[in-house]
């Protein structure tokens, strides 16, 4: 008991927010499923390295999983299937997912560990100067749109460069943040996000027409 007080203490002066704890976890375990994508397949014989990789990638499941901010607004983690579907520390066997149905989950925990960092700063950066004396509302949401949008931009110019597989996952990003921005109340001008629905860019054609309808939507900003 008196380990874990301490163990308290110390992360607090560490951290010392929910938003501290959750930048640092999210870093950590973005390397984390790199590592663990870039080597599950090599090791996809060895039931011994299989769990070694298992058991590495376990130890930084994330403690913070949702950060409220000022105005209560609530930014959620969506479920990291991975933790959910191999449990180590459990009854396990290392084999009974194959490892390329392994390195799949990792990649789709990955996008929702990108999307989730992404919003996580971003919003930082919005309630930090929201809460200071002087700032303009309105012009802060439009900075925040325009954040928003150059990012969105951004994963679609990677699908459209990108073979299909590398784009449906890039797709699934971008609508997860969509789904993040979608419930930000924006002022009317720049409530896009709140009449979206699921768009994709798993192929060139699907890509070329949002960076389209990004770049029309920045350049009407200037």
């Amino acid at each position: 008991m008196r380990l874990l007080l301490l163990l308290g203490i110390l992360t607090s002066t560490l951290y010392g927010n929910d938003f501290i704890w959750s930048q640092n976890e999210m870093g950590t375990l973005k390397i984390s499923y790199e590592k663990y994508i870039a080597n599950i397949i090599k090791v996809s014989k060895n039931a011994d390295k299989i769990m070694d990789l298992d058991c590495q990638l376990a130890e930084h499941k994330p403690i913070v999983t949702n950060i409220t901010f000022s105005d209560g607004y609530t930014l959620r983690l969506a479920p990291l299937d991975f933790f959910e579907r191999i449990n180590p520390l459990g009854a396990y066997d290392p084999l009974e997912i194959n490892a390329i149905d392994k390195q799949f989950i990792a990649q789709l925990d990955l996008i929702k560990v990108n999307a989730y960092t992404f919003m996580l700063n971003n919003l930082s950066t919005f309630y930090n100067s929201l809460g200071k004396k002087g700032q303009d509302k309105e012009i802060l949401y439009k900075e925040l749109f325009k954040r928003s949008e150059s990012k969105l931009l951004s994963l679609a110019q990677m699908a459209l460069k990108s073979p299909s597989q590398d784009a449906e996952l890039l797709s699934s990003e971008f609508n997860l943040i969509i789904q993040q921005l979608s419930a930000i109340p924006f002022p009317p001008e720049y409530s896009f996000y709140r009449r979206r629905m699921a768009y994709s860019l798993d192929t060139p054609i699907a890509a070329q027409q949002e960076i389209d309808r990004i770049q029309k939507s920045l350049n009407q900003l200037k």
